[in-house]
């Protein structure tokens, strides 16, 4: 389990074929900042939206917490689902969390696309 976070956190997946598209919200978001996507392309693919620690339903943090915390977080999250190479999707604290996660796990996913965030795997939440 992540360290410095109390539990495991919380998703929502719409959709029950096709390849995971996992969606990582922005800062100060939940999951729910993707209703409207995800509820669009659940018909072709296994939505997933994850509450990074401290937002929406997911437990909270333990002062020290990194971005490769959350990562890791968010890694066993999608293995609760699916051992299938999601595709992952974020927007600026997402966005770094993709990257992030990309690091860790080169070969665990199929597709990136980070919005309002840096390339830059160093990237840090706006």
């Amino acid at each position: 389990m992540a360290e410095r976070i109390d539990g495991l956190l919380y998703w929502e997946q719409l959709g029950r074929t096709g390849r995971p598209l996992v969606f990582l919200h922005p800062i100060h978001l939940d999951h729910s900042a993707w209703v409207y996507q995800m509820a669009h392309l659940s018909t072709w693919f296994r939505c997933i939206g994850i509450d990074a620690p401290g937002y929406g339903r997911s437990p909270t943090a333990d002062p020290g917490l990194t971005m490769m915390d959350i990562a890791q977080a968010c890694w066993e999250a999608v293995d609760e689902i699916t051992d299938e190479a999601p595709n992952l999707l974020g927007c600026s604290l997402g966005s770094a969390l993709t990257w992030h996660m990309a690091n860790q796990l080169a070969v665990r996913f199929a597709r990136l696309e980070g919005l309002g965030c840096r390339s830059d795997p160093r990237c840090a939440p706006c």
